[in-house]
């Protein structure tokens, strides 16, 4: 029985992997991005529904063993990734490998061991002011976002990114 009788159990910690993970990033979010960085040419997570770019990886692909570095991005051109929030840390992990020129989108969670880890002082980090409706979903996703450019200086900013 929970301490707090009167609260619904919702969100990632009460539901881990029985969440949907495969939500698409929306198109005005995806505008902004591409009008501050610059064309995305490879989305590393996706699927045929949800792809941000004419190439990516999908589930099956398992980008997480894929060589992102050997994508070829000219310059002022990027790789997109919004992973799984139910399991970051491998991603983060990667981004911070390969040092590729990698946007990732991911929860604003600056307490959690992998934010320190892997994002801290390890990119250009755009706190997002504004939350994010994830396409496909019908309520704005819960907690703050951030986007994260491994390809810049680190660095912390907020975003009005709908501006």
């Amino acid at each position: 029985m929970s301490v707090y009788p009167d609260t619904k159990k919702t969100g990632a910690a009460f539901n881990r992997g029985r969440s949907r993970q495969d939500y698409g990033t929306p198109q005005e979010l995806l505008d902004a991005v591409r009008k501050l960085f610059g064309p995305l040419v490879y989305d590393l997570a996706a699927s045929p529904d949800n792809a941000v770019a004419s190439r990516y990886f999908t589930a099956a692909d398992d980008a997480l063993a894929q060589k992102w570095a050997d994508i070829t991005c000219r310059p002022g051109e990027y790789l997109w990734l919004n992973p799984p929030f139910a399991h970051i840390e491998p991603w983060v992990k990667k981004c911070v490998a390969e040092s590729a020129r990698v946007l990732l989108l991911v929860p604003a969670s600056v307490g959690a061991d992998w934010w320190l880890d892997y994002v801290h002082q390890r990119g250009l980090v755009l706190f997002l002011n504004g939350r994010v409706k994830f396409a496909g979903h019908t309520d704005y996703y819960p907690r703050d976002c951030a986007l994260v450019s491994y390809a810049d200086t680190p660095r912390y900013y907020v975003w009005s990114w709908r501006s």
